[in-house]
């Protein structure tokens, strides 16, 4: 398998792979839409992108300590990421196409930080790539891959307002009663300068 560049790669390095492993990239396409699609054209999603960068990147690889060194470490230092509760995460059967598709639970602690990154003031790209992530999270595999490959149509078929739509849906199904979808701004377009909310404001 051919070995892709390092996350921090160049976008034009990025797109210069995809293209000689005969991938589409579209115009519009940033360097993580084209890690996710370098992902999505795998049979698994065990490839090098994953893999330590160069030195020099941020992402330099951090070795960690050896594990005999864990009789080392004081109690109040010792942290774990079991909470000791356990669910069985349920599913919701919506359609997508026509196509019936699973949304499945996803845990609390990623819909509190989804919470925290769709505020009104947030940049635009980064309330979508948010979205992107949650719905990710929660479709079924095969749902995921064929939201993804809509997304990037050629044709600008896609309908931006998806991904707000079913973000709304985890959230009323499954958010902690402090969260409402209301509240959240899952909308897939920026807001208009003012100057073009004065001109808007005129044509009335």
């Amino acid at each position: 398998m051919a070995t892709a560049p390092a996350r921090t790669a160049p976008k034009a390095r990025w797109a210069k792979f995809l293209n000689e492993q005969g991938i589409d990239v579209p115009d519009s396409a940033t360097r993580a839409d084209m890690i996710d699609l370098w992902r999505l054209n795998q049979d698994d999603h065990d490839g090098d992108v994953d893999a330590p960068a160069e030195a020099g990147s941020l992402e330099y690889f951090r070795p960690a300590p050896d594990e005999r060194l864990a009789d080392q470490v004081p109690g109040d230092l010792s942290f774990s990421t079991d909470s000791g509760e356990r669910r069985d995460p349920e599913k919701l059967l919506i359609s997508i196409d026509g196509k019936p598709t699973y949304l499945y639970q996803p845990s609390t602690a990623l819909l509190m930080l989804v919470a925290g990154s769709l505020s009104a003031e947030a940049p635009i790209e980064d309330r979508l790539r948010t979205m992107l992530n949650l719905v990710s999270q929660c479709l079924d595999s095969e749902a995921e891959r064929l939201v993804r490959a809509r997304m990037f149509a050629r044709d600008n078929s896609f309908d931006d307002g998806l991904l707000g739509k079913l973000v709304a849906t985890i959230i009323n199904k499954w958010a902690p009663y402090t969260l409402d979808a209301a509240d959240l701004d899952t909308s897939s377009k920026p807001k208009a300068s003012r100057q073009q909310r004065r001109a808007a404001a005129r044509a009335k």
